[in-house]
């Protein structure tokens, strides 16, 4: 598998400002490194004032980096479900939503630019940058109701003990059910014939199995440590988006290293010392200042 690098996007943004990028831009080169940007960073990438913008703003900045270097992007969720159709077997690669080192980077930069501002070549073909960041928008509002549903039904049918003042109870005897729960959560995207498919692997999947998934394991680790086991020296507060972070901590174990804000970092290392097969490295912007050799 390759060697990859995940860039958040406060990095897409900071680290191709003309005083960083030649040092993060040699890093990459010199150690081999393929970026990792999952599908929902393009939503965030997206300037909705782009033809006003003056100079070479974020996305443009962002669209010339990663045309002139091996990235790929990723969809979470096709990682996920590329898991649990894998199992028994580990996946050797990650699912690619779209490998960019098949295209010329003049053709690179040129489709993320009309893909970014909506061109009607996209739109003709589905893809509508507009419509996936209002979906987004839409699915972070319902994300803080969806966290509150999922603790409430935990509760209710004894997976989760709560005392009267509301403080969880038995956190230990009960972590792993509950994210043997959450894990469980993601085959509500497989239809029947998919179901079939996977066979007999069903019922380990069903027993203990989906914690050998490292990718399903993240995302429920990111929900326990998040809001059931939190930690008062690392508050999280609940944020509609903490929905990227949650998809984004997928790809920890398949990263070599991870870029991560200060509010997750924390959260980010927990995840991937109980979950990653191999040693990832979680970065803040300072960390990875040092990291490439700058020295502002």
């Amino acid at each position: 598998m390759s060697r990859y690098i995940f860039l958040d996007n406060w990095a897409l943004s900071d680290y191709t400002k003309p005083d960083r990028l030649p040092y993060l831009s040699g890093y990459i080169k010199n150690k081999q490194l393929t970026v990792v940007i999952n599908s929902l960073s393009l939503t965030e990438l997206y300037n909705p004032g782009w033809q006003n913008a003056q100079g070479k703003e974020r996305t443009a900045r962002a669209i010339s980096f990663i045309s002139t270097h091996s990235t790929l992007i990723v969809d979470p969720m096709k990682l996920i479900r590329a898991e649990i159709e894998s199992y028994p077997e580990q996946i050797q690669s990650l699912p690619i939503e779209l490998d960019l080192e098949i295209m010329s980077k003049e053709s690179r930069g040129q489709s993320l630019t009309r893909f970014l501002h909506h061109d009607e070549l996209f739109i003709k073909q589905g893809k509508d940058i507009r419509v996936w960041v209002k979906n987004y928008e839409k699915e972070k509002l319902e994300w803080l109701g969806n966290i509150d549903k999922i603790i409430e039904n935990a509760v209710q049918s004894g997976v989760l003990t709560r005392d009267k003042t509301g403080r969880f109870t038995q956190l230990e005897k009960e972590k792993e059910n509950f994210l043997a729960t959450l894990d469980r959560r993601h085959f509500s995207h497989f239809n029947a014939k998919e179901w079939e498919q996977l066979g007999a692997r069903i019922i380990q999947l069903f027993m203990d199995a989906t914690s050998k998934l490292p990718a399903v394991r993240s995302t429920s680790l990111y929900f326990w440590y998040a809001y059931i086991q939190t930690d008062k020296a690392h508050p999280i507060s609940k944020a509609p988006s903490d929905l990227g972070d949650f998809y984004q901590m997928s790809m920890i174990p398949y990263c070599e290293i991870f870029t991560t804000d200060n509010k997750m970092q924390w959260l980010s290392k927990r995840i991937a010392d109980e979950v990653s097969p191999i040693f990832c490295r979680i970065l803040n912007k300072d960390d990875l200042d040092k990291e490439i050799g700058f020295i502002s």
